[in-house]
């Protein structure tokens, strides 16, 4: 078994990955938390991963939801809570399309960017390491 191991093309392409030591999605939590204030409303998809461990409140929709409906419950956010965004850069459409409505309700601002492993194995990007990477944006909605 370890000859195969060793011996094999594909996996010897793997060792500098397979041995260096990464904490990107250790990482990119605490980089986010630093800019959140503890009563924040983060919505997204990769909120209740990424978010787990930092005391904000995550602000869940079914992905079946009309965008209007989405909009509205923003809308009663905004009164009491800071409400941010995390935006894919893998342009996922169930997440996208409430996008629009958001934008021409209220402004949007960019607060920062982390970058973690895609999951998106189908369109691999090279950066500055071969793992394929995607950009998180967390964007605050509102003023």
């Amino acid at each position: 078994m370890v000859a195969f191991v060793v011996g094999n093309g594909c996996w010897s392409q793997a060792y500098s990955e397979l041995s260096a030591r990464t904490f990107f999605i250790r990482d990119a939590p605490r980089r986010l938390a630093a800019v959140l204030s503890p009563n924040a409303v983060v919505i997204g998809r990769h909120a209740p991963t990424l978010l787990r461990n930092v005391p904000v409140r995550l602000g869940m929709t079914a992905l079946c939801d009309h965008p209007d409906e989405f909009v509205n419950r923003i809308g009663r956010l905004l009164s009491d809570h800071a409400v941010f965004w995390l935006v894919d850069g893998d342009k996922v459409w169930q997440w996208d399309r409430f996008g629009d409505s958001v934008r021409r309700r209220w402004p949007v601002s960019y607060v920062t960017t982390v970058w973690i492993p895609s999951r998106d194995t189908l369109r691999l990007r090279q950066l500055e390491t071969r793992l394929p990477f995607v950009p998180i944006h967390l964007m605050r909605i509102g003023s």
